[in-house]
């Protein structure tokens, strides 16, 4: 439990240092990356729904960080592209998670490093196996659940489930 809460803690902190929440960031880095797309083609690369990815690109739209373009291959989804803003801010991100690293080297070592994300590593297999589980098995019995020791942890009282984006993975 204490493992757990150290994460969250540490997803906060990440978070608060964020000017943009992480998967708005991961989205204009998408585009960045690959030039500009449909809210369709985006939503595929992060391995979720459209409707999530429209979502954001509407608020990244709002905020001047992309802009969508006349697809000629598709008349109702538009080509979601970086604005100049959106590049100059994913630089200027960049250069801050650079700072981060070379504050990380100085107080944790490569080994110590290592050791965190093969513990991290587990931890969110674990996690996405018990969720793989539950979704993809509608038979399973509450016994079968049960059973398994692994899809089962206790929840101090008046603790909810977390949110998908609570645990990060990529913290850095």
């Amino acid at each position: 439990m204490e493992l757990l809460a150290e994460v969250r803690a540490l997803a906060i902190r990440l978070r608060q240092r964020a000017d943009l929440p992480p998967a708005e960031h991961a989205v204009l880095e998408i585009i960045d990356r690959r030039g500009a797309m449909t809210v369709p083609q985006i939503a595929r690369e992060r391995s979720t729904s459209r409707q999530n990815i429209q979502i954001l690109v509407d608020r990244l739209e709002r905020e001047g960080r992309v802009e969508l373009h006349q697809n000629p291959a598709h008349k109702k989804s538009a080509l979601v592209g970086l604005t100049g803003f959106g590049k100059k801010w994913l630089e200027e991100s960049q250069i801050g998670r650079e700072d981060l690293h070379l504050q990380l080297d100085s107080c944790v070592s490569e080994v110590e490093i290592g050791e965190v994300i093969r513990v991290l590593g587990r931890i969110r297999n674990l996690l996405s196996k018990g969720k793989r589980d539950e979704n993809h098995a509608p038979g399973l019995s509450s016994k079968s659940k049960a059973a398994s020791p692994e899809l089962v942890r206790p929840r101090s009282l008046g603790e909810t489930e977390p949110e998908a984006e609570e645990f990060p993975v990529n913290l850095l």
